[in-house]
C-alpha cells in the first residue's frame, strides 16, 4: 500500500514529523503546551538550579558525575509500597536509557511555614481523632463548616459521637445529625440536594476501601490483579476572589478517574484547587498571584497539611505531607505511612537520577502521574528490558529517532492483560505508562509464547523519568502497566477543518467536499423519518447519531476505564477542570426522574408511543436537529466513507519499503465495491489526527 504525501498551506509556529519508514515523513501540526515559551526563555536551566533554590545555602549539594553508589530511599512509608533499604550497589555499566545518574540530592528541603486554614478547628479535630471518625465524615464536616453562614461554632461537639462508623454509613448523615436544629437547616438541606453526588459517583464506600488499604499498608489500592484498585475519588476545592482576597470553597467528593498518583498515595491525600481566570475584571484571578500564593503557603484542612507540587492552567495539585504542626500522627488513619514533600517527589522523579533535565521538562514530567489509567498487570524486575532506538543513518538528534515512543510487549503480557482487563479480544498494542516511561507497547516480533512470563521492552526514547537502575528497587506501583488506551482499529473517520483545507489545497475539488458535506447533512435529517411507520428508524437514528449508547456507557464507566476498555474513542479528551456533572449528563436525575438530556427524553417519549406532532416531542426533535447541524458547522467535521483510524508505528520487521504502510483488519470490512477486505492494497492517503491516523 503506497502513501500519497500531501502538504497543506497552514503551518503552526512549530512542526513535528512522524517517522514512518526510511526517510519518509508525514507532517502534521500540534499545539504547544503552556511551557513552550518558558522553555525557550530558560533553555539550559538544569535541576542543579532547583536544588540551590529549594535548599538553604549551607545545605547546597554539588551533583556528582559518578554512577549511583548509594540510593536514598524514602522512609518506611508503606510495608509493601517501598522497597527495603539494601546495601549500596555499584553498576559498572548501565543501559543507555538509564545513564547520567548521580548521587541523591539533599535529604530534605526547607519549606515555607505559612499556612492557609481552609477549614480547621483544633478542638473539633481533637474530638475527631479521639472518636476515630472516618475521613469521609471528617471531610463532610469540614465542607459544611466552610459554607457561608455556618462556621465551626455551629458544629456541636456533643453530637459527633453519633457519626462513628464507616464513611458509607455516616457521611450522608452529617448535615442532619449536626445541624438539624440550625435556623437555616432547610435552606442548607435544599442546597445539599443540588450538589450531592449521584449513586453512580457516590464516593463513600470507595473511601472505606481505600482507608483499609492505607491503614494496613497492603498496597491493595494499586491494583494489578484485575480486581479492586483505588485512586478514584476527586477532592476538589474551588478558589475564588472575594474583596481582593482568596476564598476557598470545599466541594463534595465524587467518584471519578483513577491515576497513578492517587493509587499510590490514596485519594484522600491528594487535593485539587481549581480556579477560573475568566471572571469579570474585579474578581479575575491572575495565574502569577496563584503561583506566588502556593509557593509561600500550605493548605490546612482538618489539621492535615497539603502542599502544592504541580500546577496546570486552571488547577493546582497538592499532596498531604507528614507534617504534624496541627495534629499528631495517628496510625488509626495510616498517618505513619505518609511521606514528606521531598520523599514524594523523589519517588516519582528522583533528582539524583535526573540532574540534567531542563526545569520545564522536569516540571512537565509530573503529568505522567496524572494520566487517566487503569492498572493492568505487574511485570517482574527480571522481565523489564531496556532497548535502544533505531536511528536513521546519518541522522542526529531526536528528529532522527525512527522508533520514538514505540516499545514492545510480549504475547504473554498481552494475553494476561486481556484477561485482567476483560477485553473481548487480544490487542496487538496498548498505550500506557510503565515506570518512568510512556508510549505505545506493540506485540514483540519474536517473543510470542503466550504461556511465558509477561515481559516489556522499553525504548530509550520512551523513558521520560529515570528511576533507580535496578528495577527491583522500584516501588511496586511503578512496575504495573498503567493502561491508558486499548488500541483497536475503528472504521469511519470524521476529519477536521485543518485536514479539509489541506485536501482542498492539494487538489480535492470543492464539488467533492460539498458532496460529502451534503451527504453528512442528509444523514442527520429527521424529516423523512417522522412518519408513523418509520418511528423505529427515527429512534435508532437519534440513538446512534446522538451517541446515546456511548454517553450511557461513559456514565457507568469512569473516563479512564472507558478508554482503557475501548468504550470511549481514542481521540476523546475530557476537561479535567470542569466540575463533575455526571449525574446530569449521563443518568436520570435521582430526585425528579427526568432523563439527563433532550436525546434521552425524546427516546423515552417515542418509546411511550407519542408521535412527532406531540409538542413536547416535536420541540425536542427540533432542538436535537439544530444541535447536530450547528455542531457540524462549529466543528467542521466531515465523515469520510471507507476510512479507518488507528495508532501507527514504524515497521519493526523491516519488510516495508519507503512510502509503504500496512493496514489490516481482524474482521474484514467492505470497500466501495461491496467486497470484503482484510488488507488494504493500493494507494492511500494518511493524515495525522490527534492520536490516530485515517487512511482512505
Amino acid at each position: 500500500m503506497r502513501l500519497a504525501r500531501r502538504a497543506g498551506p497552514h503551518r503552526a509556529s512549530r512542526r513535528r514529523s512522524v517517522r514512518m519508514i526510511g526517510d519518509m515523513h508525514l507532517g502534521f501540526t500540534f499545539v504547544q503546551d503552556d511551557w513552550s515559551n518558558i522553555e525557550n526563555a530558560i533553555d539550559g536551566v538544569k535541576l542543579e538550579s532547583l536544588s540551590s533554590i529549594t535548599t538553604s545555602p549551607e545545605q547546597s549539594v554539588e551533583p556528582s558525575p559518578s554512577f549511583v553508589t548509594s540510593h536514598y530511599s524514602t522512609p518506611d512509608t508503606d510495608v509493601e509500597m517501598i522497597c527495603e533499604e539494601e546495601p549500596p550497589v555499584v553498576y559498572p555499566e548501565l543501559p543507555s536509557a538509564l545513564t547520567t545518574v548521580t548521587q541523591t540530592l539533599t535529604p530534605q528541603w526547607e519549606l515555607p511555614q505559612e499556612f492557609e486554614f481552609v477549614s480547621y478547628s483544633q478542638r473539633h479535630q481533637v474530638k475527631f481523632d479521639s472518636l476515630g471518625l472516618s475521613w469521609g465524615v471528617q471531610w463532610e464536616i469540614a465542607r459544611i463548616a466552610n459554607l457561608p453562614n455556618v462556621g465551626w461554632d455551629a458544629i456541636r461537639l456533643d453530637r459527633l459521637h453519633e457519626l462513628c462508623g464507616s464513611s458509607a454509613e455516616q457521611a450522608p448523615r452529617v448535615l442532619h445529625v449536626l445541624l438539624n436544629d440550625h435556623p437555616k437547616y432547610r435552606e442548607l438541606d435544599q442546597l445539599e440536594r443540588t450538589v450531592r453526588p449521584s449513586s453512580f459517583t457516590w464516593p463513600w464506600e470507595e473511601y472505606d476501601r481505600e482507608e483499609e488499604s492505607i491503614r494496613d499498608g497492603s498496597g491493595a489500592r494499586l491494583g494489578g490483579d484485575g480486581g479492586y484498585f483505588g485512586g478514584k475519588i476527586d477532592q476538589i476545592v474551588r478558589l475564588t476572589l472575594e474583596r481582593d482576597k482568596f476564598k476557598f470553597t470545599i466541594f463534595p467528593p465524587v467518584k471519578s478517574k483513577s491515576f497513578r498518583f492517587r493509587r499510590f498515595t490514596g485519594s484522600r491525600r491528594l487535593l485539587e484547587v481549581r480556579f477560573s481566570t475568566q471572571a469579570d475584571q474585579h474578581s479575575r484571578i491572575k495565574s502569577m498571584d496563584v503561583f506566588d500564593f502556593f509557593t509561600k503557603k500550605a493548605i490546612v484542612i482538618n489539621g492535615r497539611v497539603f502542599r502544592a507540587f504541580y500546577a496546570r492552567e486552571k488547577a493546582v495539585h497538592l499532596v498531604e505531607t507528614n507534617e504534624e504542626q496541627f495534629r499528631p500522627a495517628d496510625p488509626l488513619f495510616g498517618d505513619d505511612h505518609r511521606m514528606s514533600l521531598t520523599d514524594f517527589i523523589q519517588w516519582h522523579n528522583p533528582l539524583y537520577a535526573n540532574p540534567n533535565q531542563p526545569l520545564p521538562k522536569w516540571v512537565s514530567r509530573f503529568a505522567l502521574g496524572f494520566s487517566d489509567s487503569q492498572p493492568g498487570i505487574p511485570i517482574a524486575p527480571s522481565n523489564i528490558h531496556f532497548i535502544d532506538d533505531i536511528v536513521a543513518p546519518g541522522g542526529k538528534g531526536n528528529s532522527a529517532i525512527m522508533t520514538d515512543g514505540a516499545g514492545f510487549i510480549n504475547a504473554a503480557a498481552l494475553h494476561r492483560l486481556t484477561a485482567v482487563m476483560k477485553w473481548s479480544s487480544v490487542p496487538v498494542c496498548v498505550q500506557g505508562r510503565f515506570g518512568g516511561s510512556k508510549g505505545l507497547f506493540i506485540l514483540h516480533p519474536s517473543d510470542r509464547n503466550r504461556d511465558g512470563e509477561p515481559s516489556i521492552y522499553i525504548r530509550s526514547s520512551q523513558v521520560k523519568v529515570k528511576l533507580h537502575p535496578d528495577p527491583s528497587r522500584w516501588c511496586p506501583s511503578q512496575r504495573i502497566i498503567d493502561v491508558l488506551v486499548r488500541a483497536p482499529m475503528s472504521t469511519g473517520v470524521s476529519i477536521t477543518d485543518q485536514i479539509i483545507m489541506n485536501l482542498a489545497h492539494n487538489g480535492v475539488s470543492t464539488s467533492t467536499l460539498s458532496a460529502l458535506t451534503e451527504e453528512n447533512v442528509r444523514a442527520m435529517d429527521f424529516a423523512p423519518l417522522m412518519q408513523d411507520e418509520r418511528l423505529g428508524r427515527l429512534w435508532d437514528t437519534i440513538y446512534t447519531q446522538g451517541g446515546v449508547q456511548e454517553l450511557r456507557a461513559k456514565g457507568f464507566t469512569p473516563a479512564a476505564l472507558a478508554r482503557a476498555q475501548g468504550v470511549a474513542d481514542i481521540s476523546d479528551e475530557d476537561d479535567r477542570h470542569a466540575l463533575s456533572t455526571v449525574k446530569f449528563t449521563y443518568h436520570d436525575d435521582p430526585y425528579s426522574g427526568t432523563p439527563p438530556n433532550e436525546k434521552t427524553q425524546a427516546l423515552g417519549l417515542i418509546q411511550a408511543g407519542f408521535r412527532p406532532d406531540f409538542l413536547p416531542l416535536f420541540s425536542r426533535l427540533e432542538s436535537i436537529h439544530k444541535m447536530i447541524l450547528f455542531g457540524m458547522d462549529d466543528k467542521v467535521h466531515l465523515r469520510i466513507p471507507h476510512s479507518a483510524t488507528a495508532f501507527v508505528i514504524p515497521d519493526p520487521l523491516g519488510v516495508l519499503e519507503e512510502g509503504e504502510m500496512f493496514c489490516g483488519f481482524r474482521n474484514p470490512v467492505r470497500d466501495s465495491d461491496g467486497d470484503e477486505r482484510a488488507t488494504i492494497t493500493g494507494p492511500v492517503l494518511a493524515s495525522a489526527l490527534r492520536l490516530g491516523y485515517f487512511v482512505n
